[in-house]
């Protein structure tokens, strides 16, 4: 879950975009009825940027989120200085630090066919048990 300042701009901004809209709406009815065919141009032209706008900022709170839940899922892991592989706790198998350290990607290794280590499927890394 995000914190309350983010989701609080969030807000705000997804709200003034909304009632920009309305504004928008508005003028671009009053302005139907008006002659001045550039006056008419340039609304349709604010009104398109302003939904651009809010698809932006729609990707930016959707791109937040999954960023955020990246960040806390790599806050669960845990370095064992001992095996110098990753755990979350409660959890047995170990995660490849390759993968983790480089693309931040969580990668479960897999036993090796010899049971002496852990191997990733991903970059093929070895390592020993300890």
């Amino acid at each position: 879950m995000g914190d309350p300042l983010t989701l609080g701009l969030a807000s705000t901004a997804a709200g003034l975009v909304n009632s920009t809209i309305g504004l928008l709406k508005e003028a671009r009815n009053a302005a139907k009825s008006s002659e001045d065919h550039d006056l008419k141009e340039k609304l349709n032209d604010v009104y398109d940027a302003v939904l651009e706008l809010k698809e932006v900022i729609g990707s930016l709170r959707e791109e937040n989120s999954d960023l955020r839940k990246e960040l806390d899922a790599r806050a669960r892991m845990k370095w064992d200085t001992r095996s110098k592989l990753y755990f979350i706790e409660g959890d047995p198998d170990p995660f490849c630090p390759a993968c983790v350290d480089r693309d931040g990607k969580q990668i479960r290794l897999q036993p090796s066919v010899n049971g002496m280590g852990w191997i990733c499927k991903v970059c093929n890394c070895y390592f020993d048990r300890v």
